[in-house]
């Protein structure tokens, strides 16, 4: 005997298997809740201090750039910086990409040079 659609959809709502759909799973073991992607904070990864080396800035190169990093941005995963050296550059802020950051050539200020 066939069975109606009405009793197919309670059952199958019900989470009982239906022999002749026994490939679906019941709704009742479905995960449908969307995974959340986890993304670092961006403080984690940089210092308050930073050089960076062979760094190109407004079409020059300079072979070391020392900043320091005075906020982030993690909805547009930025950093806003100060930068400290060279003599011609002091003092002005420029925001950069954390991947510019993460993937450049930078490494952590030795600041015990210029405690003294």
């Amino acid at each position: 005997m066939a069975k109606t659609f009405k009793s197919f959809v309670k059952e199958y709502s019900m989470g009982l298997q239906v022999p002749a759909m026994s490939f679906m799973k019941p709704t009742a073991s479905m995960n449908l809740q969307a995974k959340k992607k986890l993304k670092p904070e961006l403080k984690e990864v940089v210092h308050k201090f930073m050089t960076g080396h062979d760094l190109t800035l407004n079409g020059k190169k300079h072979d070391k750039i020392e900043v320091e990093v005075t906020g982030t941005d993690n909805a547009n995963r930025k950093y806003q910086l100060t930068i400290l050296s060279p003599k011609e550059l002091t003092g002005k802020k420029v925001s950069v990409s954390a991947k510019f950051m993460e993937r450049g050539k930078w490494t952590k200020t030795d600041t015990s040079k210029h405690n003294k």
